[in-house]
């Protein structure tokens, strides 16, 4: 029986998820996929079975709050018969650790950082918030993937 991963991620037309989810593919891995649709560019057809979470605006935090919000029930049903879940980005980790939460057979939570989003780096009392959220989220995650060590080390 293969591993049975739900990648959930920020853009359903990335071709940077795209790779890493066919790559797992052919390693014998049952991926599927959840995201948010966006106006960025059109993307290619998936390998894996996606799900669309909805649209949200590029930028905003507190704009995309609302879809994000609505979208954990979606994640925590999913999430039912998965080994692991792989979220790219802190507000997907925020969204999908409330989807697990509570549940008795939790999969495994990865947290895969591909940049350092500058609202995290800003003074203020937002920024110190988010900072903080990721911190206690980082504690309760199985695994953590960057892609630099530079996150490491600054």
């Amino acid at each position: 029986m293969s591993v049975r991963i739900l990648f959930i991620i920020p853009t359903l037309s990335s071709a940077y998820h795209q790779n890493r989810v066919n790559e797992l593919l052919k390693l014998g891995a049952n991926c599927s996929v959840t995201g948010f649709q966006r106006d960025y560019y059109k993307g290619k057809k998936w390998e894996a079975p996606v799900n669309s979470l909805g649209y949200v605006e590029h930028g905003n935090y507190l704009k995309r709050m609302k879809t994000l919000l609505k979208s954990i029930p979606s994640i925590r049903k999913q999430s039912n018969s998965i080994d692991a879940v792989v979220c790219f980005n802190l507000d997907l980790l925020i969204i999908t650790w409330l989807g697990l939460f509570g549940m008795k057979k939790k999969p495994k939570l990865i947290y895969d950082v591909g940049d350092i989003r500058s609202v995290l780096m800003e003074k203020g009392a937002f920024s110190f918030l988010l900072r903080q959220i990721e911190k206690f989220l980082l504690n309760r995650i199985h695994l953590l993937i960057i892609t630099s060590q530079a996150y490491l080390d600054e």
